[in-house]
């Protein structure tokens, strides 16, 4: 069995090497096949894009911009947790709202993005750093007796929103290879990794087991992220080895442990962002 923290069976090399600097918090790093990366500095409200070897270039300013991914027709989905919408970069550059508000409310902090084979985008939707009082989800009656704003969506190719399941403060996520089975990463009281079975599902209360307990001390990896199909890992299983991969070369957990943002993958390369 693999040993937590070994990305050899993915990866060229292990040894981290700083790429960018000078940021404020830097998140959702997402790889374009023309060989760059889309990232983001929430802090600072702004979308990048960085070529290794050059200097990161401002590709537009945002409102809170966090996760990343592309839709099939290759445009950029933000998640804009300021602006409380996902939002989707046109081939012209134009920006436009793809997913604003469920049932007559507005999201709360949308976090993160994946897009489905078949067109779905997937995003995760925390309310805990939204008051109280400017929380729309759910309204008085609730959603099938619970009032629960945390939540992931599904906006499917056609544009309709539904809400897939609720947990406590969903963050990133991913399909399995398969995409039977999607992964989402709880990271607040309960720092778990769900996974939600029976894919591709559409209504609240869908089934969900804990596939992976952060604080677990256990010495082989699931057998799940050891798929060789990049860009297919668990998202935030891979930021999990990768952290502790990370803070074992330089011997200082926090450092380098607990500022690991965000991973993306290409081949044989894994590109993380990192906040000190």
């Amino acid at each position: 069995m693999q040993h937590i923290g070994d990305l050899s069976e993915i990866l060229e090399t292990t040894e981290p090497t700083k790429v960018a600097s000078g940021f404020i918090f830097t998140e959702g790093p997402l790889w374009h096949p023309d060989d760059f990366w889309y990232f983001v500095d929430i802090r600072q409200n702004k979308l990048l894009r960085l070529v290794i070897g050059s200097d990161p270039e401002l590709v537009r300013e945002t409102k809170g911009g966090n996760g990343n991914t592309f839709d099939l027709e290759g445009r950029l989905i933000n998640c804009e947790g300021l602006a409380r919408r996902v939002t989707q970069t046109n081939q012209d550059g134009s920006v436009e709202t793809i997913a604003s508000s469920f049932q007559g409310g507005r999201l709360a902090r949308p976090n993160d993005a994946i897009c489905h084979s078949n067109g779905d985008i997937y995003f995760t939707d925390p309310d805990q750093r939204v008051a109280f009082h400017e929380r729309e989800i759910p309204g008085r009656d609730g959603i099938d007796g619970k009032w629960i704003g945390s939540g992931v969506y599904r906006l499917s190719a056609d544009g309709e929103l539904s809400l897939v399941v609720q947990c406590e403060y969903p963050n990133g996520l991913a399909f399995s290879p398969d995409e039977k089975r999607l992964y989402v990463a709880n990271t607040r009281t309960c720092k778990f990794i769900h996974v939600i079975s029976s894919m591709p599902i559409a209504f609240a209360g869908a089934p969900v087991s804990i596939f992976w307990h952060y604080g677990a001390r256990q010495q082989a990896a699931p057998s799940a992220t050891s798929s060789k199909g990049l860009g297919e890992v668990a998202h935030d299983v891979c930021t999990w080895r990768c952290r502790r991969r990370l803070a074992s070369a330089r011997g200082s957990d926090y450092e380098y442990g607990t500022g690991v943002r965000g991973v993306a993958l290409q081949p044989g390369r894994c590109f993380a962002v990192l906040v000190h």
